[in-house]
């Protein structure tokens, strides 16, 4: 990933690897609005993609989003892990409580769910 990468808006990106990475669906007109995802891969600089996967196995691709004339994504990426760099994203809102803060703002579940969710798409606990 690279500094220039629109997801993060306004913030440092991590250097890290996709599995660091979950997907949050905050478009409510998207299909899948409120929905966590796995990232697989970011081509941020070919097709200007995430491509993601969900808890029942099905992948799409995600535009980025950024681009003049091209509207905003409809997905925001996090740092997951709740480590020291996860806490260190979380002071600029894309670590793993900036995640489960931005699901609660939603209005689609509370902390409960939100724990349902991410352990059927990550296969642990948060």
């Amino acid at each position: 990933m690279a500094e220039d990468f629109e997801a993060f808006r306004g913030t440092e990106v991590p250097w890290c690897h996709v599995d660091n990475l979950a997907v949050l669906i905050v478009n409510r007109t998207h299909p899948r609005f409120g929905q966590i995802a796995r990232l697989e891969m970011c081509d941020w600089r070919e097709s200007g993609n995430l491509y993601v996967k969900y808890s029942d196995d099905a992948s799409e691709a995600i535009s980025i989003g950024g681009d003049p004339g091209q509207p905003p994504s409809p997905a925001k990426l996090f740092y997951r892990l709740r480590n020291e760099t996860g806490s260190e994203f979380d002071n600029r809102g894309v670590g793993p409580v900036g995640l489960l803060n931005d699901y609660a703002s939603l209005g689609i579940g509370d902390s409960k769910t939100f724990l349902e969710h991410y352990q059927d798409v990550f296969r642990e606990t948060f």
